[in-house]
């Protein structure tokens, strides 16, 4: 079943839990294509990643995890495509469950699995109010979102929906990418299978930009899909709570942070990422890929 799959890994330091991460890949998915994604790492991953014969290292310059994705599938040779965060741990029948239900099912786009954190609790995704987070996944189940740090989908829905939008740098890309897919006609699914996320340990230590990043990229997201109403309120939500932050906010680098939340949202400039982007903007798959 697995030799249908390409496993990409979008990489950026974060050593040690990739290294725990390709030693389960290694035992048990040999029959995968395994492809990483290097984005200029310093912390050893890189030679790493060199020292793994079974796996594909591809070097790019570091604009973001959707262009390191969409550089992955460029490459990748198979007909299923996962999307793993390198501090993701998966087992393999998890992923021969997915893979599965997606040759199964032509209509359904993506499939993804339950979170778990390292104790084995469940890993509470897209926030309080996402009513996926308190149901127990029994059966195969439709949602509307799935979170990219285990995401799989055919060869055929990227070449109709297209890949992620990399006006994105990180954060928004899969609501992005699943409201397009949703548009296209395709369904989503959560399997009953668990994987397990070390979440935070796949982007380091927090900058206060990643915080900008994520007002700007969820402006960015409301003004493509909805804007009107929507986009002008949040807009303004945006820019009181960035000259709020800047003045009340102890911390020189995050009065910095929230003034440049208070511009973009002020000054409606929602592609000024404080995060080098590629300029691609959304990657069209069109013909036969290698």
């Amino acid at each position: 079943m697995l030799e249908n799959l390409s496993i990409i890994i979008p990489v950026f330091n974060g050593c040690a839990v990739l290294e725990r991460a390709l030693e389960i890949l290694e035992r048990d998915t040999q029959d995968a294509e395994i492809i990483c994604v290097d984005g200029g790492s310093t912390d050893g991953a890189l030679e790493l990643i060199k020292s793994k014969p079974c796996v594909r290292l591809l070097e790019v310059n570091n604009f973001g995890w959707g262009h390191a994705n969409n550089r992955g599938f460029e490459i990748a040779t198979r007909k299923v495509l996962l999307t793993m965060n390198s501090d993701v741990f998966v087992n393999r029948k998890a992923l021969e469950e997915m893979v599965f239900r997606l040759l199964e099912q032509p209509n359904l786009g993506a499939v993804g699995s339950m979170i778990l954190n390292l104790d084995g609790s469940r890993q509470w995704v897209f926030g309080l109010l996402y009513r996926f987070n308190w149901i127990k996944i029994e059966n195969p189940t439709r949602v509307n979102l799935l979170h990219g740090s285990c995401l799989m989908t055919r060869r055929d829905v990227l070449e109709k929906v297209g890949g992620f939008d990399e006006n994105f740098f990180f954060y928004n890309e899969e609501f992005d990418w699943c409201w397009r897919l949703a548009k296209q006609g395709f369904t989503l699914e959560i399997q009953p299978v668990s994987i397990v996320h070390v979440q935070g340990a796949s982007t380091g230590k927090q900058n206060p930009d990643f915080l900008v990043e994520q007002f700007r990229g969820s402006l960015y997201l409301i003004q493509k899909h909805f804007g009107g109403w929507l986009l002008e309120s949040t807009r303004r939500l945006f820019q009181l709570l960035g000259w709020v932050g800047k003045n009340l906010d102890a911390r020189d680098d995050m009065k910095l942070a929230w003034a440049k939340i208070e511009k973009i949202a002020k000054q409606e400039n929602y592609l000024e990422s404080p995060l080098q982007l590629s300029g691609r903007g959304k990657v069209k798959f069109k013909g036969k890929w290698r």
